[in-house]
């Protein structure tokens, strides 16, 4: 299961949904706080949702996680970034998997990588492949 690896597409649902986080959070700052205040936040808040769109939703920046695979041999995962760099990643147990979202936390040389990936950025039949690895990995770390 999953020995080939998933290319993670552009997810139009995180493209939605992000975009009304960040839309009501610099609505909030604009309407309810100090101007001076506001001044200061809504360039980092636009920032963090440039961040955002470039690494979690569209994909594009050179360290963004293109693709991911279950390698069963090692018992390890794996992800290459858009440059073509390939690691070894551990995932944590505090992963969350959903109906129309996986979130998938990962350990990296002692460091936390997490990949959000929304029900269209995958083929549906991977998407759901990619949930039943996750629970059996999920009941055999339970055992």
């Amino acid at each position: 299961m999953l020995s080939t690896p998933l290319i993670l597409k552009r997810s139009f649902i995180a493209f939605g949904i992000f975009s009304l986080l960040y839309l009501g959070a610099g609505m909030n700052l604009v309407l309810y706080l100090d101007r001076s205040f506001s001044i200061v936040l809504v360039p980092v808040i636009l920032f963090a949702y440039y961040r955002t769109l470039i690494f979690h939703v569209f994909r594009i920046h050179p360290r963004a996680m293109a693709k991911i695979a279950w390698d069963e041999q090692s018992g390890q995962w794996q992800s290459w970034d858009n440059k073509g760099n390939h690691c070894f990643l551990q995932i944590k147990d505090n992963s969350i998997m959903s109906n129309f979202f996986v979130l998938l936390n990962f350990k990296k040389r002692g460091r936390c990588n997490s990949v959000i990936i929304f029900i269209d950025a995958l083929e549906e039949n991977n998407f759901i492949d990619l949930k039943r690895l996750l629970l059996r990995y999920k009941r055999l770390r339970n055992e």
